[in-house]
Order: C-alpha cells, then sequence, then structure tokens
C-alpha cells in the first residue's frame, strides 16, 4: 500500500469563537477563487478566539496573495505533511509508527477516510522533523 507524502504549507487566521464566524471567513476566500485543500478549526475554549488552519490547492503567489488578503498569513511555525492512500485496517497506525521511527514526535494528527481512501494531515514542531517522517512514512508504504 503505497502512500503519497507532501509537504503542505499551512496558513493561519484567527476568528471570534462565534455561531457564522467560520463562514463569514472562508465568504471572501471563496469569492477569491482559492480551493482550499485542507481546513482545521477549533476554540479550545467557549470564549475567546478560534484558530484555523488551512492549505491551499494552488500554492502560487497569486493564490498566496489573496489568501493573504483574505487573512490567512502563512504560518512557518507549523511545518505540515499531507498523507494519502488506500484506506484499511490499521493504516493510520502504520503512519504514525513510521514517524514513531523517525524518532520525531508530532504537533497533530489529524486523519479521515473518505471511501476508500484516506487522508491524514499530519504537524510538526520542525521543518527537519517533518522531512525524518515523510521519508519513513515513504519506506513505510512499501514494505
Amino acid at each position: 500500500m503505497a502512500f503519497t507524502v507532501r509537504k503542505i504549507k499551512i496558513r493561519r487566521a484567527k476568528v471570534k469563537n462565534q455561531a457564522g464566524a467560520l463562514a463569514q471567513l472562508l465568504a471572501p476566500v471563496a469569492e477569491a477563487g482559492l480551493d482550499l485543500e485542507t481546513v482545521v478549526a477549533y476554540a479550545q475554549k467557549k470564549t475567546g478566539p478560534a484558530d484555523v488552519y488551512c492549505s491551499l490547492v494552488d500554492t502560487g503567489k497569486k493564490a498566496g496573495a489573496a489568501a493573504d488578503a483574505c487573512g490567512f498569513a502563512v504560518d512557518d511555525a507549523s511545518p505540515a505533511l499531507l498523507v494519502e492512500g488506500d484506506n484499511g485496517p490499521g493504516v493510520l497506525r502504520k503512519v504514525t509508527q513510521a514517524v514513531a521511527d523517525a524518532g520525531v514526535s508530532m504537533r497533530v494528527c489529524i486523519a479521515l477516510p473518505v471511501g476508500c481512501k484516506f487522508a491524514a494531515l499530519l504537524g510538526f514542531d520542525d521543518p527537519a522533523d517533518a522531512d525524518k517522517a515523510a521519508k519513513k512514512i515513504r519506506a513505510a508504504g512499501k514494505a
């Protein structure tokens, strides 16, 4: 079972933790014609701001400028990988074991099955950690 592993550039915005805030943030993104590849939004408390993280399908300068204008700044402190492949029992364990075998820790892991496929967003503290993990995950997908 082969895995597709690629680095993604995470962008970050903050919104009020209230009904409609995410929709309001995403409205100019849609109007700008930006295609979002990943979106993760969460609030740690019932009150206070919520964090919204995303990555874009188009990583060119024009798309980046449009995302900046919509309030999504590049988050260089959040190196991330997008891992995709065929879904099945134990597949996420195989991915996370590969990360462990690389000797690195993840800041975040969000994984979802989509039909017979899966996608996992893995976040790290350091770009070198993401590189080590990517190498081990690719090797695990070939085993």
